[in-house]
């Protein structure tokens, strides 16, 4: 009987390991392994320190697993909470993109707040309007942000 408990407790340490990235706050810029910077649109990190982000290319998400000289390099590799994680992002073909000089690379031309499961879009400087409107508390420094609509977790672009 010891046994089978000890080979319990070891899958649910498996299993805790397998789940170990969550999403946090967004990392304004990050170098990429060819030295560019990039402005991802969201971020996942696990407690051993590993992070991963997602940026949008040519309309399609790209997801990139931060390296040992911490610069991020593109993976083939969808793990389950990035998978979780694109399936909550609206489509990438929505979001205004610029090319500019200065940044070498794509900066939004707008931010805006999204939830995925109700539909909800706002413009980043009006949500403290809506949530107002709702007969909420805005907290800037919340995150993350929630739809005042459904309650749902926001997506911020």
């Amino acid at each position: 009987m010891e046994n089978l408990f000890g080979k319990i407790a070891f899958i649910e340490r498996i299993d805790k390991l397998l789940e170990k990235y969550e999403r946090v706050a967004t990392d304004e810029k990050v170098m990429l392994d060819n030295r560019e910077e990039m402005n991802p649109v969201a971020t996942l990190a696990d407690e051993y320190g590993g992070r991963a982000q997602i940026d949008v290319d040519d309309g399609c998400y790209v997801l990139y697993l931060k390296q040992p000289d911490d610069t991020y390099k593109k993976t083939w590799y969808i793990f389950p909470e990035a998978h979780e994680m694109l399936k909550d992002l609206p489509d990438p073909r929505k979001k205004q993109l610029v090319k500019t000089k200065e940044a070498r690379g794509y900066w939004r031309k707008d931010h805006y707040w999204s939830c995925s499961k109700c539909g909800f879009e706002c413009p980043a400087g009006e949500l403290r309007k809506h949530y107002t409107d709702a007969g909420l508390v805005y907290d800037k420094n919340k995150f993350p942000q929630l739809c005042p609509k459904c309650k749902m977790e926001l997506s911020y672009f």
